[in-house]
């Protein structure tokens, strides 16, 4: 999941750094990028020390310890939420 919004495209020499939350992405994102003959960009964890250099806009700032971690909804959340709305949406309007 990006937390940055894409027009169109953006080149990969772009990407300072990937920022990834377990083994198992970071295995499927080197995967991903060796089938295509490439190499990934700096692969970070959350608990990564240069983690403070980046700022992201939506963080914990109010729980004492986690001021620096994002907020962002990871991908399953976000759909699991989309699904759910898109059948609200469908009772609301189209069953009337």
């Amino acid at each position: 999941m990006a937390e940055a919004f894409i027009q169109t495209k953006v080149d990969i020499s772009e990407i300072d750094a990937l920022v990834l939350y377990n083994e198992r992405m970071k295995k499927e994102v080197m995967r991903i990028f060796s089938e295509n003959g490439m190499h990934p960009p700096n692969i970070l964890f959350d608990n990564n020390p240069q983690m403070p250099m980046y700022r992201f806009y939506y963080t914990k700032f109010m729980i004492n310890g986690r001021e620096k971690e994002t907020l962002v909804t990871g991908p399953c959340s976000l759909l699991c939420r989309y699904k759910e709305l898109i059948m609200f949406l469908i009772q609301q309007f189209c069953f009337r």
